[in-house]
């Protein structure tokens, strides 16, 4: 009897499914990997651009501190040893009015509010470790609050916060205090209309700044700046230079479990680096 269907036909047929088969894995590997390759790149480029975000907002909350210097020796040129570290807004509220902006040196060769001191939330002049600096658009001056000195993720207040450490007298240790408003300002950095970032924008950004301030000349041997160099009151030999630690911290996604940071000092002086500070 003769086959409905050659052999040779049958065959040819079945081989072109198996080849079209074969074909469609590839193309979806292919396209599989090349869409991974294209989100792991994407994601890169993400990392990549908060890292060089975060170095540039380090790098400015140097230069804040070194523009408040800067400024004092142009307005206070007949006190440069007392007014250099002044901290002009002295009632810690985020602008600098007619009030705040005179330094006055007192009996010790110092000024009443230099950088590394802060009311610590109870109203009372305390020295301090650790700030946020911002802009203050209605003077065009950058203004330094207390903050928190470092943070510590989900371990503050009831175990689920993240929060920064405050460092005090009274708390050498650190007190717990949760991210939250200092100043009127937002601990977090935030962009503002103009495409800038400040405390006291609109726009939430992933990125928190802490500034430390440390009296270098104040740490003695065997010490750092983790536990000493705080503002030395009446010790005029030793606050003629600080160490300024600039930290930004970030997470590049909602499902990240760790902060990551970037950290750049600088030791700023008085210009005159004098050991004594009436020569």
């Amino acid at each position: 009897m003769r086959k409905l269907f050659p052999t040779h036909f049958t065959g040819k047929k079945g081989g072109i499914l198996v080849e079209v088969l074969v074909s469609l894995v590839v193309f979806t590997l292919g396209v599989t990997g090349s869409l991974s390759l294209l989100l792991a790149a994407v994601k890169a480029n993400s990392i990549n651009r908060n890292r060089t975000i975060a170095i540039n907002l380090a790098r400015e909350g140097i230069e804040v501190v070194r523009n408040i210097r800067d400024t004092n020796w142009m307005i206070y040129s007949s006190h440069l040893r007392e007014c250099w570290n002044y901290s002009p807004d002295v009632d810690e509220n985020g602008a600098i009015t007619s009030v705040d902006t005179k330094c006055v040196p007192n009996a010790s060769g110092q000024n009443s509010h230099p950088l590394g001191m802060g009311f610590n939330g109870v109203g009372d002049l305390k020295k301090m470790r650790s700030f946020i600096v911002d802009f203050d658009d209605n003077t065009s001056r950058w203004v330094i609050l207390p903050a928190g000195q470092y943070l510590k993720v989900k371990g503050c207040l009831d175990g689920t916060q993240d929060c920064f450490m405050i460092y005090s007298d009274d708390f050498p240790n650190g007190e717990a205090k949760s991210i939250g408003s200092i100043g009127g300002r937002n601990v977090n950095l935030e962009l503002d209309a103009s495409g800038r970032y400040t405390h006291a924008g609109s726009d939430p950004t992933p990125f928190l700044r802490v500034v430390d301030i440390c009296y270098f000349d104040n740490v003695l041997e065997g010490e750092d700046c983790t536990n000493a160099g705080l503002y030395p009151t009446d010790i005029k030999g030793r606050d003629n230079r600080i160490l300024v630690t600039s930290r930004v911290y970030w997470k590049d996604g909602a499902n990240d479990t760790s902060y990551k940071s970037v950290i750049i000092e600088t030791i700023i002086t008085d210009y005159l680096d004098r050991l004594n500070w009436s020569d």
